[in-house]
């Protein structure tokens, strides 16, 4: 029993270190990109002047979510940028101090699935086998690198499940009041983790305890959710308006795809997991990532098939989790490849599942398995040292924000792809308008575009021609000064 402990002690240590090793890496060479921007900045605001505000943003009636952003952040959850402006009270404001907040986050999703998965199988070893395989996963290290809101968020809802699962025997009331508070502080910063965890809680409330949970229990999970809403309605009340206009245009359309469920799955596998696991991207390199879904779905399929692991209560409410994940997941309309939090971990605990059952039958079995790991967790890792060796932020970002910090002057307005912000800062003469001045009229001395704006441009030719045609007038009065693999920038007369 000794050894196994410590070789299930030394495995998870290998994990974790594995895990900050690749987050850190790919948050130090990675280019920042337009979302970590906008939460950048409104986290940054509200550290150095007070106010939640994001007003590197310009507003647009096309674009609802954008306006009044000068006066108020309401288009998104506001627990995740409150952390932010108190992250950078202690360390200062920076791309990796942003970035570094999911890292952490993301060592708490992976003590929470350690318990969740103990927990529920009763197995330490599967526990740490989960943590191995989801701490090495190339889409959750590039998600817990990323200045999102999603692994803070993803990392509350999935606590909420395992401190659940481990006090519900030793104190039923204090599970229902803790899960539930961390069901509220997922979804206070973002609300696919808030009705994810709160699916996922009351699932585990009425499959382990049904019989034992009434009515003092539904007051006690209440309790949370009035205080969450206590403390959130102020800063709506100072301009619900606003608030409405803001947190409805960005939640628009979002179950859209629930009245075409056909199409929905269409798209959920092609737009989010094909091209998460490198079918979208060119290079026959990243579709070697394929494998690793192959692996997943192995994982998936081969416990569903397993009579013995069907039997175990664990396991079947780990698949009814799953399903709530994925289930979800399709019918929500907007594809955005951050919102895999929520699923790969289940992808990640079905695998290590599978492999320990399939290791426990036999030793040549088990070593079969255990090779099958090693090569699964090598291919996670060379895609994410592919993209630590491409460094894109050394490469690319940081010699176009040198070339503008060289030849702009402090009258110079610069406008063009958000994240340049975190190089010319966000108070500075610098705004993000990719309709480049057709509502604000205002007029740049650089354009600078990425892989954003062009994407926004070929958009607004499809569906509003007005903007494309001011687009090209715009661009008709400037010349390209710079251009790297990245990143092209425009000035009205050469510098």
């Amino acid at each position: 029993m000794q050894m196994r402990v410590t070789r299930d002690a030394i495995v998870l240590a290998v994990a974790i270190a594995l895990f900050l090793a690749a987050t850190v890496s790919i948050a130090l060479s990675r280019a920042p990109w337009c979302d970590e921007a906008w939460f950048a900045c409104a986290g940054f605001n509200l550290a150095a002047h007070g106010r939640l505000v994001t007003p590197v943003v310009a507003p647009a009636p096309d674009d609802p979510k954008t306006l009044g952003l000068a006066e108020h952040t309401y288009w998104v959850m506001p627990l995740d940028l409150v952390f932010e402006a108190g992250w950078y009270k202690l360390f200062g404001f920076s791309l990796f101090a942003l970035r570094s907040i999911s890292i952490v986050w993301g060592l708490g999703a992976l003590w929470a699935w350690y318990w969740i998965m103990r927990t529920l199988t009763g197995e330490t070893s599967i526990a740490v086998l989960a943590v191995l395989l989801l701490g090495t996963d190339f889409v959750f290290v590039m998600r817990a690198a990323d200045g999102r809101m999603d692994m803070m968020s993803a990392a509350l809802g999935y606590s909420a499940l395992a401190v659940y699962l481990i006090l519900r025997e030793r104190n039923l009331n204090l599970a229902v009041v803790s899960a539930h508070g961390l069901v509220v502080l997922s979804g206070l910063t973002h609300p696919n983790g808030g009705l994810l965890s709160f699916a996922g809680v009351v699932f585990l409330m009425f499959y382990y305890d049904r019989r034992a949970v009434g009515l003092r229990h539904g007051i006690l999970a209440a309790i949370p959710y009035a205080a969450g809403l206590a403390a959130w309605l102020p800063y709506v009340a100072a301009d619900p308006k606003l608030f409405l206009t803001q947190f409805g245009g960005n939640a628009s359309g979002r179950l859209s795809d629930a009245w075409r469920p056909w199409l929905a799955v269409q798209r959920e596998i092609r737009d989010r997991y094909l091209a998460a696991f490198g079918l979208a991207n060119g290079a026959a390199a990243a579709k070697i990532r394929l494998l690793l879904l192959g692996g997943y779905i192995a994982g998936i399929v081969g416990t569903l098939a397993s009579p013995a692991l069907r039997r175990l209560r664990g396991v079947r409410a780990l698949l009814i989790l799953a399903a709530i994940q994925v289930l979800f997941l399709t019918f929500e309309s907007v594809k955005h490849p951050a919102y895999l939090v929520y699923t790969i971990p289940f992808f990640s605990a079905l695998l290590a599942l599978w492999i320990w059952h399939l290791a426990s039958r036999s030793r040549t079995v088990s070593r079969v398995a255990l090779a099958g790991v090693a090569g699964f967790v090598v291919l996670q890792l060379a895609s994410i040292v592919h993209v630590v060796l491409r460094d894109d932020y050394q490469r690319t970002y940081l010699p176009a924000a040198a070339f503008l910090k060289s030849h702009i002057k402090a009258d110079n307005l610069v406008m063009g792809e958000p994240e340049l912000g975190f190089a010319l800062g966000f108070d500075t003469n610098f705004t993000d308008d990719r309709r480049l001045g057709y509502y604000s009229h205002a007029v740049p001395r650089f354009i600078v575009l990425g892989e954003d704006y062009p994407q926004a441009f070929a958009k607004f030719r499809r569906d509003n021609p007005p903007i494309a045609r001011h687009i090209d007038r715009v661009m008709a009065g400037f010349v390209e000064c710079y251009k790297n693999a990245r990143y092209e920038i425009y000035c009205d007369s050469k510098p």
